[in-house]
């Protein structure tokens, strides 16, 4: 086999499991673009992100006035999306929270990065 074809094939292999990666998180991918969508029209700053490894969060940017009100922020984000915010377990830093149905309890929920606008 030739050096190029080998190099086209170890291409195609990466680009295959880069859209198997994908393909494997569409559910929780839309969840987090529908839920981003929903805190808009609540009327907070907030865009659905994917980190390398095609795992979905969401970014809730808080203007520098409800940086104090970030408790409360979290109880409407609570309301809008019918769900419980935690703090997430496996970052430990602040602004980092897992979002979790009421419904269906589990260890894997959508992340939400809160930080500032």
């Amino acid at each position: 086999m030739s050096l190029y074809a080998d190099l086209v094939r170890k291409a195609a292999d990466q680009y295959r499991a880069q859209l198997d990666a994908i393909y494997s998180r569409q559910q929780i991918i839309h969840h987090a673009d529908h839920a981003a969508g929903l805190l808009l029209k609540a009327g907070l700053q907030a865009r659905a992100q994917a980190g390398e490894d095609y795992m979905p969060y969401i970014v809730l940017r808080l203007a520098e006035e409800l940086q104090p009100l970030q408790s409360t922020v979290l109880v409407y984000v609570c309301n809008v999306l019918d769900c419980q915010v935690e703090p997430d377990p496996d970052c430990g830093r602040p602004g980092r929270y897992q979002i979790r149905p009421h419904d269906e309890p589990g260890p894997d929920g959508l992340r939400l990065l809160v930080e500032d606008a």
